[in-house]
């Protein structure tokens, strides 16, 4: 067996490792067998080898040596994780992600240090050490968070999933503390290694989706892919589900996926989509860079990723999801400095657009407005930016009001014109502060918080807001330049806290999309206003600029932060928390009620009252948790669905159903809130389903 050289071996270790997660994981046949084997009977015991530099053994003795030494260290690891896993409450240590995830941690770990040790030649040096630490907590943030969330101890807690958060935050202080020692694509593959880990642990959480908006969405993908095609002009009698029907994000995109790929709808929604999707905060960074360093950069991307929307909300939200990707593009297409483009550049330019306007088009209307508000402002200033014309912004408006205007009986364009009208009528109650929703009343300190922690939580993240005011005044104070794009950047800065301020001042505007998703958005260009912020106030307070102090603060606020908005402080706490993932053993009727979760029996019953029922006729009452699974696993019209309520009367041949919040709990939750037995009597419904937690009534009698 050649000697090999350090990179090599790290390099050829890890793509094996990723190889064989995959495989085992996801049940791959004959390539999980095939890794498995090769895995456990040959790589930790190879890369051991390699650390102890063993040079003088020939081929075959390194070949013997190397299994000799995997066969011993799986025993060894197997008995460590065995007791471990006992004296920290598990009741079977030696399952397979336990166990799996011993192993690569340990081959990992070795293989890194392998790296460090050879490429330096017992030299020892802090970049490479730095690097290899790097290296290794984002392999193993990405193997606790995503892979962990699978292993589930009930009643106990997911201390997989407690320890990858806790890593992932290790892994942000590290990174910013050494950012100027480590090369730019480690720091870019640490952007990436929190943005998938944030994404997946929540997505991976349940088997099934859950959520309010995903499930139209998963009934608009189901209806293209079974029926072959997608119909532009099929008329929905709920305007919803024509503007859902425009967005090839949710019908053409996943069909084909779908179809590809040979999986479910499921998957495709909650593995596709988020690794698409975690290339938006790379994208962010990428653009941050041109008008502020990248040690800000990769903080305002820390920022951006720990709100939780963009892990938890997002995920609900598969058109938006998608849009927000092709937004990023158009900002690096349009934005960066270095930019070049001629006739290429305005194709891109075009294409996007669509993408984008085809995706989502409350997103495509607020790109529109930034395109127009930049435009607007460099012609008073008598600037240009690479691409960005008179043409180009006429071209945009053009392609995305044409596909509003021609698709499903114009569904979005009457929506917008519905959503001004509804802006304009509420006018009246512009000094009402309850008309801005409840959102942007905590956003302003007008609601009062529930416990102590609460109140926290909700310091840190006033904590980032303060910061990124103070930013934003200095950027204005200053006006110059501070990047390759120091102007149009300023005009992105400003047009972004004029929405902000529009979704504070106009009545219903923030409800429009939701308050949660349009800071969500404006972040995507006010996050490093927060790192300028800190910057200023710390050279303000010590009279001098001071690089690690202004660090020292930005973290301070941020891992709180970030700590808080996963959950990780109230599931520590014990105290009511919004992280499925960490705290779905002790919510009971809430994981229903607030989080829209369905149960393996609901999709099952949802599935079989399809099949078993005619739908053109078909009327169901069920309460409002339970609608989602109706209307996405039961692939039933909204219209054939009818809140469940005390006044309730389902006539001959309608049904009800009951899901796990009536039948466990004994809790119909519709426009108000009543006990199971107050609405249905099951002495005068036939029962024609059964399982569980789940019934389905149908009313035979003939009479209500």
């Amino acid at each position: 067996m050649p000697n090999l050289n350090a990179k090599t071996i790290f390099m050829t270790v890890a793509t094996f490792q990723v190889a064989t997660t995959v495989a085992v994981l996801f049940n791959v046949p004959v390539a999980r067998q095939v890794f498995g084997a090769v895995f456990l009977l040959f790589v930790p015991g190879f890369v051991s080898l390699s650390l102890l530099k063993m040079e003088r053994l020939d081929t075959v003795e390194k070949l013997l040596f190397s299994v000799g030494l995997s066969v011993a260290l799986t025993m060894l690891i197997g008995l460590v994780t065995d007791q471990l896993g006992t004296i920290a409450g598990f009741s079977q240590p030696l399952t397979l992600l336990p166990v799996m995830i011993a192993l690569q941690a340990y081959t990992l770990l070795a293989a890194a240090f392998t790296h460090f040790r050879l490429e330096k030649q017992h030299q020892r040096s802090s970049k490479s050490l730095k690097i290899a630490v790097i290296v290794l907590l984002s392999a193993i943030a990405i193997v606790l968070c995503t892979f962990g969330v699978y292993y589930y101890v009930s009643p106990s807690r997911n201390m997989f999933l407690v320890a990858g958060l806790v890593t992932l935050a290790a892994l942000m202080i590290l990174t910013v503390a050494w950012a100027k020692n480590l090369p730019g694509g480690l720091l870019a593959l640490v952007v990436l290694t929190v943005s998938v880990a944030l994404l997946f642990q929540t997505s991976l959480a349940s088997p099934y989706i859950f959520g309010s908006d995903i499930h139209t969405e998963y009934y608009m993908m189901k209806l293209t892919r079974d029926s072959g095609y997608w119909n532009a002009s099929r008329y929905f009698s709920d305007p919803g589900y024509g503007r859902f029907n425009t967005m090839l994000s949710v019908t053409i995109l996943p069909a084909v996926y779908s179809e590809f790929l040979g999986g479910d709808l499921t998957w495709v929604i909650k593995i596709m989509l988020p690794a698409m999707f975690s290339l938006v905060p790379l994208g962010l960074y990428k653009f941050w860079q041109e008008t502020v360093d990248r040690k800000q950069a990769l903080i305002a991307t820390f920022l951006l990723v720990s709100q939780m929307t963009f892990f938890t909300e997002m995920l609900e939200l598969a058109r938006q999801m998608v849009a927000e990707f092709f937004l990023v593009l158009l900002v690096l297409l349009l934005f960066r400095s270095k930019n070049q483009f001629d006739w290429k550049g305005k194709l891109l330019f075009v294409l996007f657009t669509f993408s984008l306007a085809a995706s989502h088009y409350a997103l495509s209307l607020i790109f529109l407005f930034y395109i127009l508000s930049v435009w607007a402002a460099l012609r008073v200033f008598k600037r240009k930016i690479a691409i960005l014309n008179s043409s180009l912004v006429l071209t945009a408006f053009v392609v995305t009001f044409f596909w509003y205007i021609y698709t499903s009986y114009s569904a979005p364009f009457q929506s917008i014109l519905q959503f001004a009208d509804n802006v304009y009528r509420n006018l009246g109650d512009f000094f009402n502060p309850a008309s801005r929703g409840t959102e942007v009343a905590r956003g302003l300190g007008m609601e009062a918080a529930t416990s102590t922690l609460q109140l926290l939580s909700r310091g840190f993240a006033y904590a980032t807001q303060l910061f990124i005011v103070v930013g934003f005044l200095v950027v204005t104070l200053r006006r110059k330049k501070t990047g390759g794009n120091g102007m149009e950047s300023f005009v992105l800065y400003s047009t972004n806290m004029v929405l902000l301020g529009l979704c504070i001042a106009l009545p219903n505007f923030a409800a429009t999309l939701n308050m949660t998703r349009f800071y969500h958005i404006v972040l995507f260009f006010l996050a490093p206003l927060f790192a300028i912020g800190c910057g200023t106030f710390v050279g303000f307070a010590l009279r001098r600029k001071h690089e690690l102090a202004a660090s020292a603060l930005m973290m301070a606020i941020i891992v709180p932060y970030f700590l808080f908005q996963t959950g990780l402080v109230y599931e520590l706490a014990g105290t009511q928390t919004w992280s499925i993932s960490l705290g779905k053993y002790r919510m009971g009727q809430s994981l229903n009620v607030d989080f829209g979760y369905v149960t393996a029996q609901e999709v099952a019953s949802a599935e079989w009252l399809n099949a078993n029922t005619e739908q053109e006729n078909l009327r169901v009452y069920a309460d409002f948790h339970i609608f989602c699974a109706l209307a996405g696993y039961g692939s039933i019209y909204r219209d054939s669905l009818i809140m469940l309520s005390n006044t309730s009367q389902p006539a001959s041949n309608e049904y009800a159903y009951l899901g796990e919040l009536a039948v466990r709990y004994g809790k119909i939750i519709g426009s108000d809130s009543w006990n199971t037995t107050d609405i249905v009597d099951f002495g005068s419904f036939t029962t024609i389903y059964t399982s569980g937690d789940c019934v389905i009534i149908e009313n035979t009698a003939g009479t209500p």
